[in-house]
């Protein structure tokens, strides 16, 4: 009895470090504090985190989701967790609308979104022609207006057929046309790119926005504005200074690549996310 007792007892252990999804050995940086993370430990995506936008943006007052994009965007059909993994999975096959690529597009608008702090996420690309991989955030509420007088943070986006690059932008200024931008382009050391696990991170602060790969400094930026549908300035610094929320996607060609698409064998290929997280100091500086 007393050995049946020690058993259950060290189960009980056991599930719950597991179950803890071990945050509590996160590493943080220096003077960060874990506020928010997904290690993709389960067996399926954790739909307290997570939802999906679907289709090809008509529910959002979008066409080819502003971008003219060709996939459709599904949901656990292309977007599933395996072997503590999130993969994103673009897809050629016939799809609602006549198109001819499904993808995914999660997000966690529903659930979570926070103003500064530093979002980390590990991830890995495929090398494949036609597909647009993104980390970015969005504002919770269109505070100064619709889109990019709210700002836009795109933390990473690629082309996944050129691999030995990738970029990272923030939008801001008026809406819609008179919106601007502001990024950089890296250029990744011989031997090593998008298809490897690299961690991707934005530092966001009152003051200054930080890109980072693997704590390389990619791109900082440190002046912004913004300007409302009526026409009235909102200096810096508006309009990153409210709260915006994450989203994760795999377009299928789009403006950014040039409107490339997948070649005529082309099946399926799958952005690999170890984990997101998201950290803010311990002090508010």
């Amino acid at each position: 009895m007393r050995k049946k007792i020690l058993i259950l007892f060290c189960m009980l252990i056991a599930f719950t470090v597991i179950g803890c999804n071990n945050s509590n050995k996160i590493p943080a940086p220096e003077d960060y504090t874990l506020i928010w993370h997904d290690e993709f430990n389960g067996n399926e995506i954790d739909f307290e985190k997570w939802a999906f936008q679907l289709g090809t943006g008509t529910d959002y007052g979008l066409t080819q989701w502003g971008n003219n994009e060709e996939q459709f965007y599904q949901g656990t059909e292309n977007a599933f967790v395996r072997d503590g993994t999130l993969i994103i999975e673009a897809r050629r096959e016939n799809a609602p609308q006549y198109m001819e690529y499904t993808s995914a597009r999660l997000y966690t608008k529903p659930f979570f979104s926070f103003i500064y702090g530093r979002i980390e996420v590990r991830l890995r690309l495929p090398h494949q022609q036609g597909l647009w991989p993104a980390v970015w955030l969005m504002p919770a509420d269109d505070v100064y207006g619709g889109w990019a007088a709210s700002g836009e943070l795109d933390l990473f986006e690629a082309n996944c057929g050129n691999p030995e690059r990738y970029t990272v932008a923030a939008h801001f200024g008026g809406a819609w046309p008179t919106n601007i931008h502001s990024g950089a382009t890296y250029n990744f050391p011989q031997g090593r790119s998008i298809t490897d696990y690299n961690i991707y991170a934005l530092e966001w602060s009152p003051g200054l926005l930080e890109w980072f790969i693997n704590d390389e400094l990619v791109y900082s930026l440190d002046n912004w504005y913004s300007v409302d549908s009526d026409g009235n300035m909102h200096p810096f610094p508006a309009p990153f200074n409210q709260n915006f929320y994450l989203l994760l996607n795999m377009a299928v060609g789009g403006n950014y690549i040039g409107n490339t698409l997948p070649p005529d064998d082309f099946e399926s290929a799958g952005m690999e996310i170890d984990y997101v997280r998201v950290f803010q100091r311990t002090q508010n500086n």
